[in-house]
């Protein structure tokens, strides 16, 4: 339905390295046009880092205007599209990794966890940053090292877990999450997701999800609560919401179908739902 990018996707050529990429905002316009002219998912993480100018994200039916001095992440597997305004040219950064390339380094897997998935469930991807933020220095200094005739990956991915810790720091700064969340938590709550993400279509209950996660259905209750201030049903019926979204918009799948597809026995329930929302 939706075409799955790799970075080497994006440049229609070799990389130095596979899994990650950084360049100026200001060379966008030289990117396959089809990369960012038509909705599509990502293989990997993308964030953008403006200095100057203005753009227009939209990620899976929520618009964001991004502006002077903001930050904004994208996860892997979202759909989105950028509208650039014409009027004004883009300068900053745009850096892409995939989670691979975060697995196979020194930087622990919770803080990319805990700055993709967690800011964007209690928050949103958008964060407004200092004129003066580190954040250039570390994009700069990454920019610089991947610009090398020789490239380090052990700078490289030193620098990106500087700029990712960053990252979180900002978040706090701007939202007063103090993230205070053990490690178990973290990892019962990713694994948790993880599943829902691929099992969001099925009847499964508190008590499948909670065996699975290898945790008993009143700790699990407890930290959906905590982390997303929600329950199980809500955030599974979200996730089956936005992709009856999806397929309405990108697909030619009648309302049956989709009611189906995405785990409503009934139409005329998945209808009834669906307008409510």
């Amino acid at each position: 339905m939706f075409t799955a990018y790799s970075i080497e996707d994006f440049v229609g050529q070799k990389l130095k390295h596979k899994d990650f990429l950084i360049h100026r905002l200001e060379n966008l316009d030289y990117l396959p046009p089809q990369s960012i002219k038509t909705p599509h998912k990502h293989l990997f993480y993308e964030i953008y880092l403006l200095k100057e100018g203005s753009a227009i994200h939209n990620v899976d039916f929520n618009t964001f205007h991004i502006k002077n001095n903001n930050l904004f992440i994208i996860n892997e597997e979202q759909v989105h599209h950028l509208e650039k305004n014409v009027s004004q040219e883009l300068k900053g950064y745009r850096i892409l990794f995939t989670k691979d390339f975060i697995n196979n380094s020194l930087i622990p897997s919770n803080l990319l966890f805990e700055i993709v998935y967690l800011h964007n469930i209690r928050y949103q991807p958008l964060i407004s940053i200092a004129e003066h933020s580190e954040l250039y220095t570390y994009a700069h200094l990454l920019l610089s090292e991947y610009n090398q005739q020789t490239l380090s990956l052990e700078n490289i991915k030193a620098l990106l877990f500087l700029f990712l810790n960053e990252v979180k720091r900002n978040i706090i700064s701007d939202t007063n999450d103090d993230f205070i969340y053990t490690n178990n938590q973290i990892r019962s709550y990713k694994l948790f997701l993880d599943l829902v993400e691929t099992n969001y279509y099925k009847d499964l209950s508190l008590e499948d999800y909670a065996k699975r996660v290898n945790i008993s259905t009143r700790q699990l209750s407890r930290m959906i609560k905590l982390i997303s201030n929600t329950t199980l049903n809500t955030i599974i019926l979200n996730r089956r919401l936005l992709q009856s979204k999806r397929l309405l918009k990108h697909s030619d799948l009648s309302i049956s179908e989709i009611a189906y597809e995405v785990g409503f026995l009934e139409p005329s329930y998945f209808c009834k739902v669906f307008k409510k929302k």
